[in-house]
């Protein structure tokens, strides 16, 4: 199921106190989704990596009760018994079978030996698959059955959206429209570094930094791979090939631009530098230029509501800005 999705899954399992496990490629997002669903629901969370740990470590060390004569054992911090949240057993098949058994318990009866989980907690698990090259050992039967068993699968326009979000650069975005299957691979390669959207994150620190011409290609290469870096550099090239966005946004009606179907990349450059540069003094003249597209670009539609939408996402305020919703009005069959 795609991001969106899931985050709503999760939401309903929390509520009916039902304990999820989330599948997924590496660096796909599942921590991340968790976090937000936590945020969300204003309430906590408590990353436990199960894989650092030993069997026993769950259920806290031995002390003795000096006048009983009696072993008790001491309650470990994270084991929350006030509150509400989720306990999150991240990475839980790379941890080992006999650690994966010491869940057992906590997953189905929300409690370690005499250790309690508070009522307003529940347990959800992820991980990677057998087939994604990571380290894992196959699940004991008793603990996947309880389990509801939940995979998360890319999603372009909900990654788009939270890179909107989250101001990822905008060089990133329009090359994820470009070439959509660049983003997340479908399967994980025998390769140290491929693309998913945990590593597009990293470029997307890196660009922000502004790095010479001279290194650029390497840092990229060290987080998406070869191949799709190479690909990404040729498309930061293309910005050196489309019209001024200043330009653009002064003359929409006049400015030259590239109609040749070959050169759609440079739209999608253009569209992306166009949208940090939409205010309330400028929105109109964009709007226009999104008009033109449409009608004079193969495929122009297309282009003409990425632009739209990634201006509502990235600059709300413009959201009720009256030429704004002029254009949603005359485009209600398409973004609706």
């Amino acid at each position: 199921m795609k991001p969106t999705e899931l985050k709503q899954t999760i939401k309903l399992l929390y509520k009916t106190k039902r304990p999820g496990f989330i599948w997924g490629l590496p660096g796909i997002g599942k921590s991340s989704i968790m976090n937000q669903v936590a945020e969300e629901l204003g309430i906590g969370l408590i990353d436990i990596r199960a894989l650092l740990r030993n069997p026993v470590d769950f259920r806290g060390i031995p002390a003795v009760d000096r006048e009983k004569w009696l072993t008790k054992w001491v309650r470990p911090e994270e084991l929350p018994k006030e509150g509400k949240g989720i306990i999150f057993l991240d990475e839980l098949p790379s941890a080992p079978p006999l650690v994966q058994a010491a869940c057992y318990q906590l997953v189905l009866e929300n409690r370690v030996g005499e250790h309690e989980i508070g009522k307003g907690w529940i347990a959800f698990g992820a991980g990677n698959r057998e087939t994604d090259r990571a380290v894992t050992h196959i699940m004991p039967s008793p603990l996947a059955n309880r389990f509801v068993h939940l995979e998360l699968e890319f999603n372009l326009q909900d990654w788009i959206a939270w890179a909107l979000k989250n101001d990822m650069p905008m060089e990133i975005i329009s090359y994820a429209r470009y070439r959509p299957n660049n983003i997340c691979v479908g399967e994980v390669p025998n390769k140290k570094a491929f693309p998913t959207p945990r590593t597009w994150e990293y470029v997307g620190d890196i660009l922000k930094e502004r790095p010479p011409l001279e290194i650029r290609y390497e840092l990229i290469k060290g987080c998406v791979g070869e191949g799709v870096a190479t690909d990404f550099e040729g498309f930061l090239r293309l910005h050196e090939k489309m019209p001024d966005p200043d330009l653009v946004i002064a003359d929409p009606d006049g400015i030259e631009i590239p109609t040749d179907p070959k050169e759609k990349g440079i739209i999608y450059a253009l569209c992306g530098a166009l949208v940090p540069r939409a205010t309330k003094n400028t929105v109109k003249r964009i709007i226009r230029f999104a008009d033109r597209l449409e009608k004079q670009i193969q495929g122009g539609m297309e282009f003409s509501v990425a632009l739209m939408f990634d201006i509502m996402k990235r600059q709300k305020e413009l959201v009720n800005d009256e030429n704004v919703i002029r254009w949603v009005s005359r485009h209600s069959d398409v973004i609706l």
